[in-house]
């Protein structure tokens, strides 16, 4: 008997083998995968080349098409990554062409281990790509993720001809369908759209103060000064990094070379086009006074600790603007420099559910106007308090850059040099402006690997390297390369200013039983009337039902926290947070803040 049929009689004569099941379905076994095929296509200037070799690769990146990044979704980093080396796409003769010379060259690609969807229904994907020309691409570091100027940015779109373009959406199927994995082909990704601008990398500017978490829109029917009065909420002024000032030697520490020269250096400023239609969109909080929302776009997002992240504390976020003021009319400016004013409208947007778009909840403060409750599921409570990290998002590929005089003078010959100056003062900081191009999704956060550590507020695995950090030596000590402002005293931060006024956790009623929650100004008739709430979907309640009736954790003073400098208007500093002491068995005793009410009736 050959060896085959001795196995075979041996299973015979053990019975039927034990088959795992996959963990779908309840066993142990791996997933059956997807893998994604294609070619990916560069159409652009030919990369550099170091003793005449190409540098460089491609960096393809995947996202789920009903969660992608900021500004479209949710997503802080791609759930998977594929590098194709630069020698797959060029060879040494590239070398020899000018530089600046367009070339077209492609190369396939195959990428495994892709996720199938869950049993009984599908997954759509999406793909964003850069060509990484510098080497500067580092996942584990979020201020090493983006593309940088020079690089060439791209992705897998529905049609290279269509303006705008459209990430294409994958399918793939679920797991129960494909059980021996499922392979999906026909996928080209382009890379065609130089990026322009250098990195938004910046700091907190002087003058910033936290929220309260009482603050509430400006009334004022005239917009200049309701611009003037929203933005005087927090004052939060983004300034840029300055190679040649104090943080150099930090920066050059870690490799990030900012280019000085002013054609690519500053915030642009250009209207965010969240449904990829072509024309600029409202702000989703300013809009129904007509305020468009532009970019840089600048989000808030509260630090959860690790107890938080375990028990299930929802993710805050504040989408703030570039302060409407600069650049409606009459000023016309697109490039700020070195400095651009924020605002942060009181609005906090709670994510009870990543995955479903209707779970994205705002929380408004008590004394707002009717309207504002009332115009989709919002529950009506102090805003939730805590320290935030700050994230600026922006910059444009395959935009040309101008020099704005030199147009200017071309098209306008009869200015006097005083009129071209107060002409060039109205457009631009820095001389110069990007025309045309799209998102670069370029991003900077603070805190980051620049600054100090915060290790409370790190899920375990991720990288902490920290920029010459010695552990003996105190963070921001003279002798280190650290920059504190980039690390949690950089943060901005939403304080209470009075413990008396928290509400009862057990009482359902709208606005848990705040007068000015369920009777309040009605902006259409300026008149005193009954709030009318619309219920919170049940889908969006069932991950955080547990944490009704629960009390608010005591207020505790931000500074033994990882927090933002900044104070309140009233000098206030307290914050609540969930802490390891309010946890027993697992189980909290506080939330930091509530839970919508709808979900607990």
């Amino acid at each position: 008997m050959n060896a085959r049929l001795l196995a075979f009689a041996l299973l015979a004569a053990c019975g039927d083998p034990a088959v795992d099941l996959p963990e779908a379905d309840g066993g142990q076994a791996p997933d059956p995968t997807g893998v994604m095929a294609g070619d990916v296509v560069y159409a652009a200037p030919r990369p550099p080349c170091v003793d005449g070799q190409v540098v460089g690769r491609a960096v393809l990146l995947l996202f789920r098409s009903d969660a992608p990044p900021a500004p479209e979704g949710p997503a802080t980093s791609a759930l998977n990554l594929l590098f194709l080396d630069g020698t797959d796409l060029f060879d040494a003769s590239d070398c020899e062409l000018p530089e600046g010379e367009v070339v077209t060259r492609s190369a396939g690609f195959v990428w495994p281990e892709i996720a199938l969807g869950p049993a009984g229904q599908g997954v759509s994907y999406q793909v964003r790509a850069t060509y990484d020309t510098d080497g500067s691409f580092d996942p584990r570091f979020g201020i090493f993720t983006s593309p940088t100027r020079g690089d060439v940015a791209g992705g897998a779109f529905v049609s290279t001809l269509a303006s705008p373009l459209r990430f294409r959406p994958i399918a793939f199927d679920g797991v129960d369908a494909r059980p021996n994995g499922q392979r999906v082909g026909g996928v080209t990704v382009t890379l065609a759209a130089p990026v322009a601008s250098e990195l938004p990398a910046f700091t907190r500017g002087e003058g910033a103060r936290a929220l309260t978490s009482t603050d509430r829109f400006s009334l004022n029917p005239d917009p200049a000064a309701a611009d003037q009065e929203n933005w005087d909420l927090a004052r939060l002024r983004l300034r840029l990094l300055d190679p040649a000032g104090p943080e150099g030697p930090t920066l050059a520490q870690a490799g990030l070379g900012l280019d000085l020269s002013p054609a690519g250096r500053g915030f642009f400023v250009a209207p965010v086009d969240l449904n990829r239609d072509g024309e600029g969109d409202l702000h989703p909080v300013l809009g129904s006074r007509g305020v468009p929302w532009l970019l840089p776009l600048v989000i808030a997002q509260r630090a959860r600790n690790l107890t938080e992240l375990a028990v299930g504390i929802p993710d805050v976020r504040f989408i703030a603007t570039v302060r409407p003021g600069f650049v409606l009319p009459p000023a016309q400016r697109t490039t700020f420099a070195p400095e651009v004013d924020v605002t942060v409208p009181p609005a906090a947007i709670v994510t009870l559910r990543p995955d479903l778009p209707e779970c994205q909840i705002p929380y408004l403060a008590p004394g707002n106007v009717a309207e504002l409750y009332e115009a989709s599921p919002t529950e009506c409570q102090e805003l939730p308090t805590g320290s935030y990290d700050l994230i600026a998002i922006g910059g444009l590929a395959g935009a040309r850059p101008v020099d704005v005089r030199a147009a200017l003078a071309a098209a306008m010959p009869e200015l006097s040099d005083e009129e071209l100056d107060a002409q060039v003062a109205a457009r631009t900081d820095t001389g110069f402006a990007l025309e045309g191009g799209t998102l670069a999704s370029q991003s900077w956060t603070i805190p980051n690997v620049l600054g100090c550590p915060d290790v409370d507020y790190l899920p375990p695995g991720v990288a902490v390297n920290q920029i010459d950090m010695d552990p003996t030596t105190a963070c921001g000590a003279p002798e280190t390369l650290q920059l504190t402002d980039q690390g949690p005293a950089g943060r901005f931060a939403v304080v209470d200013a009075d413990a008396e006024d928290a509400p009862d956790p057990t009482d359902t009623t709208d606005g848990r039983g705040v007068a000015t929650c369920q009777t309040t100004v009605r902006a259409a008739t300026a008149m005193p009337d009954t709030v009318t709430y619309l219920e919170v979907p049940e889908a969006c309640c069932a991950g955080v039902s547990a944490l009704c009736g629960l009390p608010l954790c005591p207020l505790v003073d931000r500074a033994p926290l990882a927090g933002a400098a900044a104070e309140g208007e009233t000098g206030a500093t307290a914050t609540r947070e969930l802490r390891p002491e309010d946890v027993v068995d697992g189980v909290p005793t506080c939330v930091p803040f509530h839970v919508p009410v709808s979900c607990c009736r």
